[in-house]
């Protein structure tokens, strides 16, 4: 119960979380089971009611896709839960309650169900209960609630509120909330025409930054909006705050309005939730309103007050600083700030912006000198010097990623504790990081990536220590050139990604903090993980291979006749068109150079490879089929050919016939580990466990040990091997041992470790 009340608080919406619902097999006053979702009549009104009573509660969540009273977890079809948007389902809870709140909604997978669920997060309320405001429809002779109902949750139900007491728990909770709430945001009026955020801390490392800010709020500058974005806890605010201050004090502007949609804060212990000021067009209107006096205006209907607003500010120098913008839903507010009358200016922190008029200012974490400066000056304000010695400011310096909260929360942890301990348990490749400081950097922005987007962030974590190219992120995902690019830039526009130029191109990085979020996602993916996992050993190998293919290639390339040297001209360019996803074009210049010369490997191996990357395998294995035909006397650099070839249907499960090629390839070339390991893949698949544990021996002993990568995957499928046969356990469990001694995540040999120990004992037992 504690787990999900924590992730109540935290606001988290993925897999894992639906995963652990779908175990509970009971329902509570923190969730509920739906078999389906309908948002015909009845649908929309049992969902606002079910949703209110969680909300005036302590919040909760709703699965879409278990069986009532069963818990039977069926998952619904696919096309079911994207037919339904999260717009849809708060249309229909503000239907009967007004937009007190509203609630998140996400498509999650869960192992060992083959169809999706659907996942509803409802936030716990903030102040007064959410009052039923219209008649739900009629039921038999009775209507299903009525105006001024109260619902609650009360054991594994919705619940009207009937009595005194319950009444009165209500009020209580209320008035507490409310108390702790009035002045969480210290966002306040000044003095007459200055609303201002907190006076923030002094900032380190933020002077570049802060001069390229004021520059773009310069009345010379044609943008009238100054976005300030990047990951969250990376120091928006506190740059933007004091950046306001800084301008409010040496009179820059004659009014200063500031307003906060920030709905929760990051504490030692937890995220806690904040009451935002900022949740529409209202909001800033009035906020500018009641700045500038005009108290009566108040009352005046909203079109009438955004009207004054606009006079009032093309009468006056403003700034409007608007914080925490991503997550206000109401579009009015990105058209006022489209829209907004010269000579007031605008700036915003968050990662939604409107889509023109504006100056976008990416914020980076800190370097590593001034993380370190940044930890020095926290532990000497904290004065716990003597706690933290050189080395732990280091690793706080490296799992923080530059966040200045998240060195805040890290250096908060160890006061807390008195101790470094916990350290040493996110430190690492992909760094445990603790779920408070994920949820809080990254959720929000995470929610709102496209399905392509989150599918690359979470693959850039299955080498956390690499960076991949867009060539690599389209072999992994099997995707065009176009849309493979168009994810990336999103997240090099989001401050995901990273991107580092060469000259041999571009490839894309993360943070280490960013690794260990995405790869906490990647995880929650199941099967698939293990899918993608086989694609990238394959892409691994087949670069560390490039060179002999580049090798091969040449010694062919040059024809023994002009007709043969054209027919080579044209079938590289016919390459180059499929690279770049232009098949039609591609295919032209194939038949032109088969039409100047039908003789050539190099043509026939290189069309093979060019449809096998664009996806058509059958057209692959007919030119691979006509290229090996042309190689007359085979040599160990030719074996390439049928290696490449034997991949391809070792991809597509084909293992009998992939077994086949690999065997040419390796009488001409026995001395290579991939083309061995392939082997014993494949054997292995077939049930041949004594052939394939031989091959992988034999890999073993040809892999250098200056490639402790190679080496860790050829022993974790070799033990993988010996516990798919059942026999020679022990070895199995030595190997796992060997692994662990290999640099690299070892969560997965710790996983097969434990089912090879069970395995062993189940034999035990037997006996």
């Amino acid at each position: 119960m504690e787990l999900i009340l924590q992730a109540i608080r935290n606001g988290r919406l993925d897999d894992a979380l639906a995963d652990e619902l779908s175990k509970k097999r009971f329902e509570s006053m923190l969730w509920d089971y739906k078999e389906i979702m309908l948002l015909d009549a009845a649908g929309k009104a049992e969902l606002a009611r079910d949703c209110t009573a969680f909300h005036n509660t302590d919040g909760g969540y709703i699965l879409v896709g278990v069986k009532d009273k069963t818990w039977k977890v069926l998952g619904v079809e696919e096309s079911i839960l994207r037919a339904i948007d999260q717009t849809q389902i708060n249309n229909a809870i503000h239907s009967y309650v007004g937009e007190r709140f509203s609630v998140t909604y996400r498509i999650c997978r869960i192992n060992g169900c083959p169809q999706p669920l659907g996942l509803i997060y409802i936030p716990p309320r903030q102040g007064r209960p959410v009052i039923i405001q219209s008649n739900g429809p009629q039921v038999g002779r009775d209507l299903y609630f009525r105006q001024g109902d109260i619902f609650v949750r009360i054991g594994d139900s919705s619940k009207r509120v009937t009595n005194d007491i319950q009444f009165e728990q209500l009020w209580n909770k209320e008035t507490t909330l409310i108390t702790s709430n009035s002045d969480s945001t210290g966002w306040e009026i000044v003095e007459y025409g200055f609303r201002l955020p907190p006076k923030p801390e002094p900032l380190v490392g933020r002077e570049e930054y802060k001069e390229r800010v004021l520059q773009s709020l310069d009345s010379k500058n044609r943008w009238w909006i100054t976005s300030i974005e990047g990951l969250g806890g990376v120091g928006k605010t506190a740059l933007a705050s004091e950046i306001v201050w800084e301008l409010y004090k040496s009179n820059r502007f004659e009014s200063i309005i500031s307003v906060t949609a920030k709905n929760r804060e990051l504490t030692p212990s937890k995220i806690m939730p904040l009451k935002p000021e900022l949740v529409g067009i209202d909001s800033v209107v009035d906020a500018v309103l009641e700045a500038n006096g005009f108290s009566e205006e108040l009352k005046l209907p909203l079109n009438e007050r955004i009207e004054v607003v606009k006079q009032l500010l093309e009468m006056t120098e403003s700034l409007i600083f608007l914080d925490n913008l991503e997550t206000v839903d109401d579009s009015r507010v990105f058209e006022f700030l489209k829209n907004l009358p010269n000579p007031t200016r605008a700036l915003v922190t968050s990662r939604r912006q409107p889509e023109t008029g504006e100056d976008r200012i990416k914020l980076e974490g800190l370097n590593t000198t001034n993380s370190r400066v940044l930890v020095n000056k926290l532990i000497e304000e904290y004065q716990i010097p003597y706690t933290v010695d050189e080395h732990d400011r280091d690793r706080v310096t490296k799992i923080s990623g530059g966040l200045p909260l998240a060195i805040i929360w890290l250096i908060g942890q160890i006061r807390l504790q008195n101790s470094t301990a916990f350290l040493s348990n996110i430190n690492g490749e992909v760094p445990e990081i603790p779920e408070q400081i994920l949820e809080f950097s990254f959720r929000n922005m995470f929610n709102l990536l496209s399905d392509d987007q989150r599918l690359i962030l979470k693959l850039s974590a299955l080498v956390p220590d690499e960076s991949f190219n867009l060539e690599q992120y389209m072999h992994l995902t099997e995707w065009g050139r176009d849309r493979t690019n168009k994810a990336i830039n999103g997240l090099v526009q989001s401050s995901f990604f990273i991107r580092n130029e060469s000259e041999t191109g571009s490839t894309f990085t993360v943070l280490p903090i960013t690794a260990s979020f995405a790869y906490q996602e990647l995880m929650s993916m199941g099967d698939y993980v293990t899918t993608v996992r086989t694609k990238l050993r394959e892409m691994q190998y087949r670069q560390r291979d490039a060179n002999t293919i580049v090798d091969y290639l040449q010694s062919l390339f040059h024809g023994r006749n002009e007709a043969e040297q054209l027919a080579v001209g044209l079938a590289k360019a016919a390459a180059e068109e499929y690279a770049a996803g232009n098949y039609e074009k591609g295919r032209e210049f194939f038949e032109q150079a088969e039409a100047y010369y039908d003789k050539s490997p190099y043509l026939f191996y290189t069309r093979a490879t060019s449809e096998l990357n664009a996806g058509n395998s059958g057209h692959a294995y007919v030119y691979f089929d006509r290229a090996t035909r042309l190689i007359e006397r085979p040599t160990s650099k030719d074996s390439v050919v049928w290696k490449i070839w034997g991949q391809a249907l070792k991809q597509e499960g084909n293992w009998r016939e992939a077994v086949d090629k690999l065997a040419i390839a390796l009488s001409l070339n026995e001395k290579d580990p991939y083309c061995l390991h392939m082997m014993a893949f494949c054997q292995s698949k077939l049930g041949q466990y004594p052939a394939a544990d031989k091959y992988y021996t034999r890999a073993l002993e040809i892999i250098e040990q200056n490639n402790p990568k190679q080496k860790q995957l050829t022993l974790t499928s070799q033990a993988q091997n010996l516990y798919q046969w059942g026999r020679d356990l022990d070895r199995a469990l030595e190997l796992t041992y060997q692994i662990e001694k290999l640099p690299g995540s070892k969560r997965r040999i710790h996983s097969l470790r434990a089912d090879i120990q069970r395995k062993i004992k189940a034999n035990n037992s037997s006996y």
